[in-house]
């Protein structure tokens, strides 16, 4: 930390030098010639992310048993699914599954969709679909078709969905399936946010299962400098009172940082012993650097926290970053 605040310090001494003897420049390469310098200090005190582009799941540290629940806004669904491929190259069997309701996914050749409307249906037909294939994705009932939402994705949506909302199961249900279905790794989706970048939860959300044993809050760091409103945020007046900011201003570092880690965003309903990792997806590399790193800085403050991972979903394979203390 204090080598953090050191870097800070020179880099405001730096502008204010910059300032003073640099009259030629424009505004606008005084600004990139302060990131330039914010960049090259952050190295220098140790700031230089762990990278990779092997598997997401070494990024996020799941490991066999884990019931892993993901939260928040910005690409959950696209997490789960890509998750389950690389746990699956790992001879694992991968439960998906929800405690809200999600997009259907298009199974894949191994994978199954069970529809169960009881628990003991589920506990039948879960180990039973195993057998068959190695990724199982659950729920209760399939509701109505949602042509709008699976349209408001996009073409370059990254996995593939049908226009039809799943049902998902009660939190209760997690902890018996995880011990009986034969699955060696469970990924929930714990939260809605109704395909928004950034969400404040509710008072009924998230909805973790107490047996959660990692939790992954998320955002898409894209929305650094947009508008909180409702064209970019889940529930926009919620995170402007977590956070003490007018609604529409600009979202800045601090409050991407309050829905991630503040005891009423990102770390509402955490169970006591579960591990927290916050994911931050991005659609391109490196974008908004100094506001994004900013933001990583300030979630890392939290005690909660263990590390943070950056990463590029659409890409193939998933190019990520590791930040930690």
């Amino acid at each position: 930390m204090m080598a953090c605040q050191s870097a800070f310090l020179r880099v405001a001494v730096a502008w204010r030098v910059t300032l003073a003897f640099g009259t030629a420049y424009h505004r606008r390469e005084l600004a990139l010639l302060c990131r330039l310098m914010l960049y090259l200090l952050l190295l220098l005190e140790g700031y230089i992310p762990e990278r990779d582009s092997v598997a997401l799941a070494d990024a996020l540290r799941i490991r066999p048993g884990d019931i892993v629940c993901f939260v928040g806004a910005g690409g959950k669904t696209t997490a789960m699914m890509k998750l389950a491929s690389e746990l699956v190259g790992r001879d694992y069997r991968v439960l998906v599954t929800t405690t809200t309701k999600i997009l259907e996914p298009e199974p894949a050749p191994d994978e199954r969709l069970v529809l169960a409307p009881s628990l003991e249906e589920a506990l039948q037909e879960v180990p039973a679909q195993f057998e068959e294939a190695p990724v199982v994705i659950l729920a209760q009932k399939r509701l109505s078709k949602a042509e709008g939402d699976v349209a408001a994705l996009g073409k370059d949506y990254p996995i593939a969905v049908r226009p039809y909302k799943l049902e998902g199961i009660p939190p209760e249900w997690v902890e018996p399936l995880a011990r009986h279905s034969g699955a060696d790794v469970v990924l929930v989706e714990a939260d809605g946010a109704a395909h928004r970048m950034l969400k404040a939860p509710n008072v009924h959300e998230p909805v973790i299962p107490p047996c959660a044993t990692l939790v992954v809050p998320m955002a898409d760091a894209e929305v650094l400098g947009r508008p909180l409103t409702d064209e970019y945020v889940h529930r926009p007046a919620l995170l402007a009172d977590l956070a003490g900011v007018p609604l529409g201003q600009a979202v800045a570092p601090e409050v991407l940082a309050v829905a991630i880690a503040h005891p009423q965003g990102g770390l509402k309903g955490v169970p006591v012993g579960a591990r927290v990792v916050p994911l931050l997806t991005t659609h391109s590399p490196n974008a908004r650097f100094v506001a994004l790193n900013h933001a990583i800085r300030l979630i890392l403050l939290s005690p909660h926290v263990h590390h943070v991972v950056v990463a590029h979903l659409r890409s193939n394979p998933i190019r990520w970053e590791i930040y930690t203390r």
